[in-house]
This record gives structure tokens, sequence and C-alpha cells, in this order.
């Protein structure tokens, strides 16, 4: 078994190249070109391995700080979203603000129809417009561009209603509130 090595199709090069060294006997020399390949291969594959060795802990890193990063950009964003609730609160009334704190969700009233509606938390699809006995009759979506936090939006949406209906209803998407599948209503 001296001198013979494992037969496998995944042997590594420098093990190929090892077989085909001669066997000369005990204490003779090999053949000095066989042991220069032998010495190439076996580096090259020892700087394989190192580039690869080098690649994990880069992309170890790279995981490591990106975590890091996330971690605080999501900080960043639990704190506006805070602090747009903290502003939302100071512009509501206090019967808006009890109604908000209660249950999620405050009722404006349009500036030019007097219709009363219903901002609920969220982005979008979140505002209600309400009949005279308070129940739904479509729902709103209109909000203001880019990537704001709830709060702003809700903010928006109240002095949009409060401030220029017309113009906010225009903009907005209205959807019956009716059993089954809802569907857009023409402007």
């Amino acid at each position: 078994m001296q001198g013979r090595l494992p037969n496998s199709k995944y042997v590594s090069r420098s093990v190929k190249l090892a077989r085909q060294l001669p066997y000369v006997g005990r204490g003779a020399t090999r053949d000095a070109l066989a042991l220069r390949r032998l010495g190439a291969a076996l580096l090259t594959e020892a700087a394989f391995l190192l580039l690869i060795m080098c690649t994990v802990g880069f992309c170890l890193a790279l995981c490591e700080a990106s975590g890091r990063l996330g971690a605080r950009a999501t900080r960043r964003r639990i704190e506006a979203e805070r602090r747009a609730v903290a502003l939302l609160k100071q512009w509501l009334s206090p019967e808006q603000r009890a109604q908000y704190e209660h249950s999620g969700w405050f009722e404006v009233s349009g500036s030019h129809t007097g219709k009363r509606y219903r901002i609920r938390s969220g982005r979008q699809v979140n505002v209600d417009e309400l009949s005279e006995h308070g129940g739904r009759v479509a729902v709103l979506c209109f909000l203001p561009e880019g990537l704001l936090p709830v709060g702003d939006v809700m903010l928006a949406q109240k002095i949009a209603l409060e401030t220029d209906e017309p113009a906010a209803l225009k903009a907005a998407i209205r959807t019956l509130d009716a059993p089954g599948i809802p569907y857009l209503l023409p402007p």
C-alpha cells in the first residue's frame, strides 16, 4: 500500500501530480521536474484556499457591518415614527386626540362639504368617507409623496381634508364600501 494514493474523482491536482512521480525506492531522489510540478500545484492550491478564506472573512465582516447599519436605521425609523405621532397629537383637537388614543383613528370634517371622514392609522387606503349615521360609505386613498412616517401621512391627510377638501378628493382614489369586491368610482 505504500506509495499508492486513493483513486477518486475528487482528488486534488497535487495528489494527481504526486501519482505521476516515479517510485524509485527507499532513499532515492525523485525526479526534479516532477517535484517542481508538485510544488507549483501545492502553491496554487494554498493560494486558492487563502483567497477563499479572505473572501469568507470579508463577507462575514460585511454582514456584521450591515447588521449594525440596519439596526441603526431601524432605530432612526422608530424615532421618526415616534416624533411624527407626537406632532400629529399636537395638531389634533382634544376630541380627535381621545379618539386616536382610544381607537387608533380620528374623524375630521371636510372644508367644503362638511362631510365627515375617519382617518385610520396607516399610510394608504386609510381614509373612510362616513355617512350622516357614521357608517362607512367609501374608502379614499391619497397620500403625500415620499416614504413618510405614518403620523406625518395622517397629519397631511387631516390638513388636506380640513383646508382643501376638493383638491384632496380630486387626488384620491375612491372605492365604494360594499359587500364583496369593492370597485373604483369615476372621479
